[in-house]
């Protein structure tokens, strides 16, 4: 990310910028702003600057970034420009607004204070946005972000078959995904090609305003032999993709649709009973990674970020960490 920002900014700015380096100063920074960031310093146009690259596994509101950058600000005597891989049109708009000066490589630099506002890319208009994608939409990101090679392009027909979706659900999960300016797309002949527009650990954290949990409810069952209807799920799953401990009762996860074709054949319970497994009925199919018995790790992670418990919430880093984007 370092180097990806300081060839940005030599090819927009030329001799303008100067002196980029590690910034020695921010050394001296409280500790929480040291593990939220990495500094550079630099001279743009003779004005002194702090670039904040914040790290992999920081994940703050941009209430909290605009706080923490303040405190920087105040600290280091120096503007501080926020240098994230991407920002969704929500929080560049944020940002502009409150005047935060803010640098995304390929894309957008904006530093007010030296009436600096370069956009190098516009996205297309969108005639909905969206609050929350659908079911169908989120299951269709996961799965590319799972299993499909960010830097090909690919057809509406790519997912929808293999997630069982129409092709109508998987056009309009492509619209969604383009409000959201996840993707790109466009005609070539009679079918829409599409691209992402950033990585994937980029699309990743731009997309999580938009995730809803899949866990729509549950019911409890004896535990079931093996079969591939059911996945582990919850803290069962977590503990399989983590050093956490394995709950004593398992849990499961199996899709609505599934659940409705085996419901009167599986004796089960809506609330808890000891000795009885938990079995999520999620909104759309668990079984995004083949050959796994458990959940597919974005999934669970969004199935489990709200929970408080700090032994969850160090398991659920762990086990991202491990993920391989």
């Amino acid at each position: 990310m370092d180097a990806q920002l300081q060839t940005y900014l030599r090819d927009v700015l030329g001799k303008a910028i100067a002196d980029v380096k590690p910034c020695v100063e921010a050394d001296r920074l409280p500790y929480f702003l040291q593990d939220e960031f990495n500094f550079l310093s630099a001279r743009i146009a003779g004005t002194g600057v702090v670039l904040a690259i914040p790290k992999p596994q920081a994940n703050p509101s941009l209430k909290t970034i605009r706080a923490q950058l303040a405190r920087a600000e105040a600290e280091l005597g120096h503007p501080v420009a926020y240098c994230p891989p991407a920002l969704a049109s929500y929080e560049r708009r944020n940002l502009i607004e409150q005047k935060q000066a803010f640098i995304v490589a390929g894309n957008q630099m904006y530093l007010p204070d030296m009436g600096i506002d370069l956009r190098e890319y516009f996205s297309k208009a969108r005639t909905k946005n969206v609050d929350v994608f659908s079911p169908s939409t989120q299951a269709i990101l996961i799965w590319l972000l799972l299993n499909h090679p960010v830097q090909q392009q690919w057809f509406a027909s790519d997912v929808g078959t293999p997630l069982g979706y129409s092709l109508m659900t998987a056009n309009r999960a492509i619209r969604e995904l383009e409000s959201a300016e996840l993707v790109e797309s466009e005609m070539n002949g009679r079918v829409r090609v599409v691209k992402f527009l950033r990585t994937n650990e980029q699309i990743w954290q731009m997309a999580q305003p938009y995730l809803k949990t899949p866990v729509k409810r549950s019911a409890w069952i004896k535990p079931p032999k093996k079969s591939s209807t059911y996945r582990l799920a919850g803290l069962s799953a977590l503990a399989q993709k983590s050093n956490l401990a394995s709950p004593s009762e398992t849990c499961y996860a199996m899709s609505g649709i599934a659940w409705t074709k085996l419901q009167n054949k599986i004796d089960h319970l809506p609330q808890a009973v000891p000795g009885l497994s938990e079995l999520q009925l999620w909104s759309y199919q668990p079984d995004m990674v083949g050959k796994s018995n458990a959940v597919d790790p974005l999934s669970l992670w969004i199935s489990l970020k709200e929970d408080d418990d700090p032994r969850i919430k160090m398991a659920l880093d762990e086990m991202m960490r491990e993920i391989v984007w």
